[in-house]
């Protein structure tokens, strides 16, 4: 299909485009529930949309949007029907595009009725209202079809978005992240869509719908302050009422009234009208209004927060933890950027309605009960406000481990013939043993008057509120497992990314690049039994926004190199790809030739083992030449590599079975 440069889209789409199970694959790699993406090297999904010879449209399609997606997507072959707006017979998130299963009247009854309007998906021209900048018009026409909002191949995004919508103009990608477990269906039972709650995705999303409706995102004041626009002057906080608040992105069977029906379009045109002007609304006669604007006592608010209260208050440490850009009952999230945090009010208070306006300022922060994904969910249980201090609460917080069980050597085949058991990735494998991560919380400063540091390092620094970095040890931890910031080995010496057998340790800026910049000093203090391992000195957060997020922000330096010093001192950039949902990064070359390193694999309390995990001796000679010293042994001025896979080199038969018998200078160790 031959699209036009614009779409159209009336508000911003949120496709459950999520099938659960396929009619026509046989054993498909899945993901996302189905067969987009993920896919293994002898995938059979291919051939159940795709010919190499014979297609019948572009991209080497069977057939054309929407009928290919609807072959599964209409409740013949995957469990999300989008054309009736169910998901195992309850209200689909989205709606539908024929059809919605949806209490409109809010009445608790709610049968299938054909959809009032919908986003298009067929192809059709339309318009994509509040496209471009100020005074750019209403907004230009699009042939809008299902591929341009979803990646039919898989992204790790809710529901399959993709970053940027195909032709909406916009430039800045928004990744919406996934849900863990995913929700495809209204909570309410009688499928009552006003009310329903997206967590801290509700921002993400509105940032999304406004790669196509960019006139349409406003922060605080908006309702007041004229932005200039000939045709949107004022709009409605989308900050603080996020898009999917209002409105579903497939379709609504909601109808209008008189007055609600008869609402002009933004280009002044007043057809189509009556129940066709419903705009995805979520309930009959604009009834989002009435739910948030009027109280349980049928009093009449004129406006948001700031109508009967400062929003954001400027008491305590308010304006340290927000402002007025994102203002909104029960909001959670964040929403900081480099210079400062700035978290939802619902992370702190109660995000039920029922407590608003009830006489009391309500602290909520206990995890149970909090909206899935919001940085309320990883607080303690116990999570609570005293005293004028906070306790459990994830934003003040590190990690810690639990003592671990046994965890021995790799595992051999046979048993002791040094011939390793390897994973996919080729690293070793080792026996089950207990591997648990616990929260650490830090009691925070006096809500009132206080200031940081409440853990021991300055305000604003990391170690203001967690340790740093996560430092183990043996026997409370062995071999490393867990965590791989840095552990100290029953010799005494600190290993891994802490003392990394390089002269100094890493800099937390080589993998955190997003979050911090400066480098840092770095200390090598001496254990009790002779060892050294490494103490930080406190770094300043450079960037807010990827800092207590809810994620581990992994991104690495490619700025400021390494030092590494072996026989000669060589500056290295870690390069490579870091893979969130493993834990793991791939191809970083301080790994020498390790490709795939898994966060928290165990480490080996043996020199030489130590040395093999990045090395690899038995796959090609040591990475390190032999020295004149060993030419008695190795006349051809090489180490033979062994035979087997991995198997023990002959390093390993020498009498203290040490690489650094030999290789002492390798890594100034």
């Amino acid at each position: 299909m031959k699209k036009s440069p614009q779409a159209f889209w009336r508000f911003a789409a949120l496709f459950l485009f999520i099938p659960v199970t396929g009619f026509f694959w046989i054993n498909p790699a899945l993901a996302n529930g189905g067969p987009h993406g993920g896919f293994t090297a002898t995938t059979d999904a291919c051939a159940g949309c795709h010919r190499s010879h014979s297609a019948q449209t572009a991209q080497l399609l069977t057939t054309s949007e929407p009928g290919l997606c609807l072959s599964c997507h209409d409740g013949s072959g995957a469990n999300t029907n989008v054309i009736d707006g169910t998901y195992f017979g309850a209200g689909l998130r989205g709606g539908g595009f024929s059809n919605a299963l949806m209490d409109v009247a809010l009445d608790n009854s709610a049968v299938t009725t054909p959809v009032t309007s919908s986003h298009t998906m067929n192809g059709s021209l339309g318009t994509m209202w509040g496209n471009g900048a100020i005074n750019s018009g209403a907004g230009p026409s699009y042939f809008m079809v299902c591929t341009d909002c979803h990646n039919p191949h898989g992204e790790s995004t809710y529901r399959m978005l993709r970053p940027i919508p195909v032709d909406s103009g916009a430039t800045v990608p928004v990744a919406v992240p996934d849900q863990s477990p995913t929700v495809y269906t209204v909570s309410d039972p009688n499928n009552r869509y006003i009310g329903e709650a997206y967590g801290s995705l509700s921002g993400n999303i509105s940032n999304w719908c406004s790669q196509c409706h960019t006139r349409y995102l406003a922060g605080s004041g908006s309702g007041h302050s004229d932005s200039g626009d000939a045709i949107f002057p004022f709009r409605h906080n989308t900050f603080a009422v996020p898009c999917i608040v209002c409105h579903v992105s497939h379709g609504t069977s909601a109808t209008m009234g008189t007055h609600s029906g008869a609402v002009a379009w933004p280009d002044d045109s007043n057809s189509p009208n009556g129940d066709a002007r419903s705009s995805l609304l979520r309930g009959n006669n604009r009834a989002i209004c009435v739910n948030c604007h009027v109280d349980a006592n049928g009093r009449v608010g004129t406006g948001g927060c700031n109508s009967c209260h400062d929003a954001v208050p400027a008491t305590g440490a308010h304006l340290t933890h927000t402002d007025a850009s994102v203002v909104g009952y029960g909001i959670t999230g964040s929403y900081s950027n480099g210079a400062k945090y700035i978290f939802g009010c619902g992370e702190c208070h109660s995000t039920d309605n029922a407590s608003h306006q009830n006489g009391a300022v309500d602290v909520v922060l206990a995890s149970t009960g909090a909206p899935a994904g919001s940085l309320k969910e990883r607080n303690s249980p116990t999570a609570a406000f005293s005293g004028g201090t906070c306790g459990g609460v994830y934003c003040h917080s590190g990690e810690g481990v639990d003592p671990t069980g046994p965890v021995g050597w790799p595992l051999e085949n046979p048993p002791g013939s040094g011939n390793y058991l390897l994973d996919s990735h080729d690293n070793p494998t080792f026996q089950v043993y207990t591997a648990n991560k616990y929260r650490v919380y830090a009691t925070t400063p006096n809500w009132v008057g206080g200031t940081l540091p409440d853990n021991g390092g300055p305000e604003g620094t990391c170690d203001a509120c967690h340790q740093f970095p996560l430092t183990t040890s043996s026997p409370d931890v062995q071999t490393a497992a867990v965590d791989s910031h840095q552990w100290i080995a029953p010799d005494g010496w600190g290993s891994l990314h802490g003392n990394s057998y390089m002269t100094d340790p890493i800099p937390c800026r080589t993998c955190h690049y997003s979050t911090v910049k400066e480098a840092g000093a770095a200390s090598l203090v001496p254990t009790a039994s002779g060892g050294l391992y490494a103490v930080y000195n406190a770094v300043a957060i450079d960037n807010r926004g990827a800092h207590v997020n809810g994620a581990a922000d992994v991104v690495f330096d490619q700025v400021d190199p390494i030092t590494f010093t072996g026989f000669s001192s060589t500056q290295i950039n870690v390069t490579g790809t870091y893979y969130p949902l493993q834990n793991s990064c791939g191809n970083v070359s301080c790994h020498a030739s390790q490709t795939y390193v898994v966060w928290g694999a165990p480490f080996a309390d043996d020199p030489f083992e130590r040395c093999a995990f990045c090395h690899r001796p038995g796959y090609a000679v040591l990475d390190f030449p032999v020295l004149p010293a060993c030419i008695t042994c190795h006349p051809s001025g090489t180490v033979a590599p062994s035979p087997a896979p991995f198997a023990v080199p002959v390093s390993k038969d020498h009498p203290s079975g040490a690489c650094v018998d030999c290789h002492a200078q390798s890594h100034g160790k």
